[in-house]
């Protein structure tokens, strides 16, 4: 794992998780070979991403006891990915929809390599997260030494490949199919956003200099586009690993909040104890989990506002959806050649019957209704003998 030779020398190989980068691997040469070996610490500081996903975007597992009251040979609650699993619950009745979709017999399908929890003997953690892979890397880079989804060196104990290093950043808990291109988008160009002294090009092209109202923000926003040197001021000596957080969204967000402002807090704390400089976080929301967000940053509910140095929201629902209502009343749309459309529509249910066993059951569903803010007139009701 050696480099070769340069005019600093040999280029040792690190375990960055080793208090920071401070052990190193050696190696025997001949007594003629008088090439130094040169160790580097890499960048201290660490600035997380957290994705945190919305409405049904999070994997689910049931308990053991609703698992046996089904009759599976799985606990799988929800998890769209495994199609295999997903397609044998559309034809569920509303009360075998409600029991597998039961906000007080289910959990964040979590990966865990020890116990196993898949409710299957035949079926390890890896095997459930399967579908969750890493193959884009870092550019030109051959190895960096840092908290990166690479795979451990040769002889490190239990070593993992960079697929599993992802599990355990949490990108297994959510729908992977939806969420994949914007965790590896962050994860690959954000640590690897200059090589040579030069820029990404995907960086240049879509982020520099671009006004940010093409990203829909205030149209008398006093933000202005990001130039290059302001970025090489954000990224230097930085690691910006990518984590996703699941949680229940059968629950209500005051509860999903305050469960991911704990794991915020146990994240850092793990950074910091390998020996890094980590004090905060960025989170990166889409729909329902803008809603946890704010629960997260709350004084009252996960009190973590001096945890969280951004928050980047995604058509969060502040004041409700109106989409939300309109599946309770007639059942999830479905474009049935459409993979996510297709398996939403399929597992809650295409009728109102359907939808409404799981639902109506579902505080963090029901917190998505439209509140009183949502404005007037957008709900009619029409005569179809006359439209």
């Amino acid at each position: 794992m050696t480099s070769l030779p340069g005019k600093n020398g040999y280029k040792l190989p690190i375990n960055p998780e080793k208090k920071q980068g401070k052990i190193s691997q050696g190696f025997v040469t001949p007594k003629q070979d008088k090439t130094p070996q040169v160790q580097k610490i890499p960048p201290k500081r660490v600035l997380p991403i957290v994705f945190i996903p919305g409405i049904m975007g999070s994997n689910l597992r049931m308990t053991e006891s609703r698992q046996i009251e089904l009759g599976g040979m799985h606990n799988i609650s929800w998890r769209p990915d495994n199609s295999s699993v997903t397609i044998k619950q559309y034809n569920d009745s509303p009360i075998e929809r409600q029991l597998r979709l039961d906000p007080e017999n289910t959990e964040v399908d979590t990966y865990d390599t020890v116990k196993n929890l898949t409710g299957n003997a035949e079926e390890s953690s890896d095997l459930r997260n399967q579908s969750v892979t890493y193959t884009r890397g870092y550019r030109g880079w051959g190895r960096l030494d840092g908290p990166l989804l690479q795979p451990d060196l040769p002889g490190t104990e239990n070593r993992r490949n960079q697929d599993q290093k992802a599990r355990e950043r949490g990108w297994g808990e959510i729908y992977y199919g939806s969420y994949q291109k914007v965790l590896e988008i962050c994860e690959s160009k954000l640590n690897s956003a200059f090589f040579g002294g030069a820029m990404d090009l995907y960086l240049r092209t879509n982020i520099l200099n671009v006004d940010p109202k093409k990203w829909q923000a205030e149209p008398n926003s006093s933000m202005a586009a990001l130039d290059e040197n302001s970025m090489r001021d954000a990224v230097k000596g930085c690691w910006f690993p990518v984590h996703a957080m699941g949680y229940n969204w059968l629950k209500g967000n005051f509860e999903s909040g305050v469960t991911i402002a704990k794991r915020i807090g146990v994240l850092i704390d793990k950074y910091r104890g390998q020996g890094f400089e980590c004090e905060k976080v960025i989170l990166i929301t889409h729909s329902m989990g803008g809603l946890v967000a704010r629960a997260v940053v709350h004084p009252s509910i996960g009190n973590a506002n001096d945890k969280i140095l951004g928050v980047i929201h995604g058509v969060m629902p502040a004041m409700g959806a109106g989409a939300a209502y309109k599946r309770m009343r007639c059942g999830v749309e479905g474009n049935w050649t459409a993979p996510t459309e297709r398996i939403t529509a399929g597992v809650l249910g295409d009728n109102a019957e359907d939808v409404t066993a799981v639902l109506a059951n579902a505080q963090g569903a029901l917190e998505l209704l439209p509140n009183q803010f949502y404005g007037a007139h957008w709900l009619e009701f029409r005569d179809e003998k006359k439209y």
